[in-house]
């Protein structure tokens, strides 16, 4: 399944959300964003942040939950992406 973007104010607020831009770097990201996918062994089972994004900005490294419904992983992401507000420490 795909998650398509179309709203313009979306991708920027992704962008910010990963990576705590606001644009994109004229030199590009170093290091190269990439994207893990946690499954539930990669969970502590206490963890409270289980079935949220988790985003590394040092590192660029944005991990996706991986849900039983698409519906309920698009939900929780875009609800991320719009309601950081906030930069904490790992």
């Amino acid at each position: 399944m795909l998650v398509v973007f179309t709203d313009m104010n979306l991708l920027l607020s992704l962008l910010r959300f990963a990576t705590r831009l606001e644009a994109i770097s004229p030199i590009g990201f170093q290091p190269t964003p990439f994207i893990t996918f946690g499954h539930d062994a990669l969970f502590d089972k206490a963890d409270h942040r289980k079935g949220l994004p988790i985003v590394s900005t040092c590192t660029l490294c944005l991990q996706l939950p991986v849900l039983q419904e698409f519906e309920t992983f698009k939900n929780i992401l875009i609800n991320c992406i719009e309601n950081v507000t906030i930069f904490t420490a790992e």
